[in-house]
């Protein structure tokens, strides 16, 4: 049973491999010879692509040694995520409807609300193709994997998966829920089940691994009410394209209260 479990899992993690990119060897900033990497197909722009302001771009690079720096580096090169936001601040925003708008729209339909992030996302059931679970939606809508407990279960672990961004151009356009990874134990999180009825949870954890591994527990069909939101995070690498990319996962465990 393990083995199928452990088996299971290794089909999502090659599947958000294939999401989000795939990982190229890291070397920390200002330091050792840049590793190899494989060249990266561009990201592929879709109806949920959201170009970020390039002319705005380039005037925060002139005027930031910085984010020169990270133009300039070689292959390989990594950064944490706060060294990132320091150096070039938030990815560009998404031209979204009002927190309002997005409640509203969301109400009746499985949706995800996090008030603290005043962000609200419609979530699509997906399956696997050939082996590849079908992550959809771009940053505009979460995927709940079907192969784990429908959200709003009374028992076990539901699992969404969302793109924390689009990774277009060289600051990427940012989902709503980027700062997901970032809530601390006790921020609420709604959400509206298939039959149109409300849940609330509540964040216990984060965790992070690297991008092709995720833990057995989220393959969990028994105990507390459990949801787990899977986003990009740990760090992010230089590839071949250019553009920097996420080098692991941003697990949010939040359990049922009501």
């Amino acid at each position: 049973m393990r083995r199928r479990l452990v088996l299971l899992l290794g089909v999502l993690a090659l599947s958000l491999v294939a999401a989000c990119g795939a990982s190229p060897s890291a070397r920390p900033v200002g330091g050792g010879p840049a590793a190899s990497s494989a060249p990266s197909a561009a990201p592929t722009t879709t109806d949920d692509t959201l170009v970020p302001d390039t002319a705005s771009d380039a005037t925060t690079a002139s005027r930031s040694a910085a984010v020169q720096a990270l133009a300039d580096a070689p292959v390989g090169t990594a950064v944490s995520e706060s060294e990132w936001v320091k150096a070039v601040g938030l990815p560009a925003a998404p031209q979204m409807p009002s927190y309002r708008v997005q409640k509203r729209r969301n109400a009746h339909r499985l949706s995800l609300t996090v008030p603290a992030l005043h962000s609200s996302l419609a979530v699509v059931p997906v399956g696997t193709k050939h082996g590849v679970l079908q992550i959809k939606g771009g940053i505009s809508r979460a995927s709940w994997d079907r192969s784990t407990k429908p959200i709003g279960s009374k028992h076990g672990v539901s699992v969404a998966y969302l793109h924390r961004d689009l990774g277009v151009g060289k600051r990427g356009v940012r989902s709503p829920l980027w700062g997901l990874p970032s809530t601390k134990p006790g921020t609420l999180i709604r959400a509206i089940d298939a039959h149109g009825h409300a849940h609330t949870y509540r964040v216990t954890r984060q965790r992070s691994t690297p991008k092709n591994l995720l833990p057995l527990d989220l393959l969990r069909k028994t105990g507390k009410p459990t949801i787990a939101i899977v986003t990009c995070g740990v760090r992010m690498v230089k590839a071949a394209d250019g553009a920097y990319h996420w080098t692991g996962r941003s697990i949010t465990y939040a359990v049922m209260v009501r």
